[in-house]
């Protein structure tokens, strides 16, 4: 069974806490999806430990500022419907140990547009803007 973490910006559902101490290697990178980041991606090393209130373990996806992470059964359920997706490997740290299970950070090649920029009151940033 896969396992999949919904994850409430506004803090109220409980999830691993994880950390990306190596997030100085992305600093220049476009990681909103929509560009290919093959060549360019960084060895990246995640740190995991179980959230406040969340159940113990290890989800099949999680994500850590903006960086999409999948275990490999999920890119293995991705890849078989031929998701338009880029994955780098991760190594990811849970309980002061590297775990069994790989990781992969998923980079979304599509993006879809989903809000009518010319009829919305709506600033982008620079990633963004006009994609």
């Amino acid at each position: 069974m896969i396992q999949i973490l919904q994850v409430d910006a506004s803090g109220r559902v409980p999830c691993p806490e994880v950390s990306n101490p190596t997030r100085s290697k992305l600093l220049g990178l476009k990681t909103m999806g929509g560009i290919s980041l093959a060549g360019k991606f960084p060895e990246l090393t995640l740190v995991a430990q179980d959230g406040h209130e969340a159940p113990p373990g290890l989800v099949d996806y999680f994500k850590v500022g903006l960086l999409h992470v999948v275990s490999e059964r999920l890119k293995a359920v991705f890849s078989s419907h031929n998701a338009e997706l880029e994955y780098f490997p991760a190594v990811v740290i849970y309980d002061g140990s590297t775990t069994e299970a790989r990781y992969f950070i998923a980079n979304p090649l599509k993006r879809i547009k989903a809000v009518d920029l010319g009829k919305s009151d709506i600033e982008l940033d620079g990633e963004l803007a006009g994609r």
